[in-house]
């Protein structure tokens, strides 16, 4: 059996383009991408927050700090409230979220818990109080990415796809009345993207 011409120069063509995409994916001033993605989360978390006056150490109103800022970071790329340095931070950095080595198609699924404690002291003419919260965060998830994709570029789109959800579900939970039972939030996003930077 002969291979037409064509056909090895379509195979050279894409075995080119992939050495290139890898040599290329470490400088931040060279990418080139194409792909079609699909990202699947689903994030609950439980939190208790508990409130002390420092100088007597009675419980107060837990509720009395109603915002909390949260900051997620997965490696280098982090989801939040990045300007305030008090911030809840929830770190899924050592958690699987698969391999993005695979040249064509990326596709995995992953599980993981996540515990995370915040102390935060407020100093107030009145009083001076202290908040600790405790959390545990449940990840499930699954993506797809069908193209031409550096292992880097992927791994900064699917983490920042899922911090966002881990984001908006500790958000919701640690700043609405704990007295609600809220239901975990479940975000599908369906992207296509065709770029071409140079």
């Amino acid at each position: 059996m002969k291979i037409k011409p064509s056909v090895l120069l379509a195979i050279l063509a894409a075995a080119i383009l992939i050495s290139l995409m890898s040599k290329c994916s470490s400088s931040s001033s060279f990418s080139l991408n194409f792909f079609k993605h699909s990202v699947s989360t689903s994030v609950t978390t439980i939190w208790d927050k508990t409130t002390t006056d420092v100088a007597t150490g009675e419980v107060v109103d837990s509720l009395a700090e109603m915002d909390i800022p949260v900051v997620v970071v997965y490696k280098d790329v982090k989801v939040g409230d990045t300007n305030r340095a008090d911030a809840l931070t929830i770190n899924v950095s050592n958690q699987p979220m698969g391999s993005f080595s695979t040249p064509l198609i990326k596709r995995a699924s992953f599980h993981y818990t996540v515990n995370c404690q915040n102390r935060r002291l407020v100093n107030t003419d009145s009083a001076h109080l202290q908040t600790i919260v405790d959390g545990t965060v449940t990840v499930s998830g699954r993506y797809n990415i069908v193209g031409f994709i550096s292992k880097g570029d992927a791994r900064r789109l699917i983490a920042s796809a899922v911090l966002k959800v881990i984001y908006k579900d500790a958000k919701k939970q640690l700043n609405a009345s704990f007295d609600q039972q809220l239901e975990p939030d479940v975000v599908q996003s369906m992207d296509s993207i065709a770029t071409v930077v140079l």
